[in-house]
Formats: C-alpha cells, structure tokens, sequence
C-alpha cells in the first residue's frame, strides 16, 4: 500500500515505513508477542470498500489486541479514540522508539489533550454509540487526507 512504498529508488529497508515496522517487530517481540498488525500498512487506503470494513473493525481490533504501540506522536487530540481507550494496554513512543510511558502514566495528559472522560481510560467507563461513531468519523478523516495523521 501507499503507507509502505516509499520513494520506489531507495531500497526497501532504507525507507521509514519499513524501519518502523522492523522496529514495532523488535519491541513485540520482546513482549513476548506473536503477532503484528500495523495498521497503516494492513489497510489500503486507495480502496474505500477496505478502509471501511477496517474501520468497522477497530475498535475491535484493538480491543482484542494485547497491546497498542503509539509511535511518534505528540498531540492527543489527533489519536483515534479506539487507539486510546480499546486495547488493554498502550505504549507510547517518540520518533526514535524512546519509551514515552503508558496510557496510566500519560492519563493526565491524554485527558486534558484529547478531552476525553478520565474513565474512558482507566475502564470504568464505556464508549457511548456516539463517542464510537465519532471515532470512525475521525479514522474517515485521515484516510480521506483531510487530518494530519500522529
């Protein structure tokens, strides 16, 4: 897909999307995981009929997902609500994969960013029908180019 082609001249493993799924690769793997989904490389953008089934799926996704990696990004307020608040655990990341903390330890900050209820993250509240429609919203937005990705 788009996300990972790159500049067609350099060779694969130079391009940033193919470093930022080996070192995703790297850190899974110790965490012990098995498995990988990178959704910017697992949904096809240029297909509408993908990127809505997938969107249909995140919350799910990431639901059942055993962690959430947040790779370079520093606004809260362009985070998918799904990524924030589905997956059991996320890990936040800088652009050089330094540790940033965890959604426990960054709660404040996410809060206040992305102006969401405080139980949303810590689980003892759930994602109203319309909180989860305007999530979708969002995920529609960055596909459609129209909001600037983390």
């Amino acid at each position: 897909f788009r996300a990972t082609e790159g500049d067609p001249n350099l060779p694969t493993k130079t391009r940033g999307s193919y470093q930022k799924i080996e070192k995703a690769c790297s850190i899974a793997r110790q965490l012990g995981l098995r498995c990988l989904w990178v959704d910017t490389c697992c949904i096809n953008g240029e297909d509408q009929d993908d990127v809505a089934k997938n969107i249909e799926s995140a919350y799910a996704y990431y639901r059942n997902a055993a962690v959430c990696f947040v790779y370079n990004c520093r606004y809260y307020d362009q985070w998918p609500l799904q990524d924030l608040v589905a997956p059991p655990e996320l890990l936040v990341f800088d652009d050089r994969w330094k540790f940033v903390g965890s959604r426990r330890t960054l709660q404040k900050g996410i809060v206040a960013g992305a102006k969401i209820d405080e139980g949303l993250l810590d689980g003892t509240k759930s994602l109203s029908g319309e909180e989860l429609a305007k999530a979708k919203e969002h995920l529609w937005l960055l596909f459609q180019g129209e909001m600037d990705p983390c």
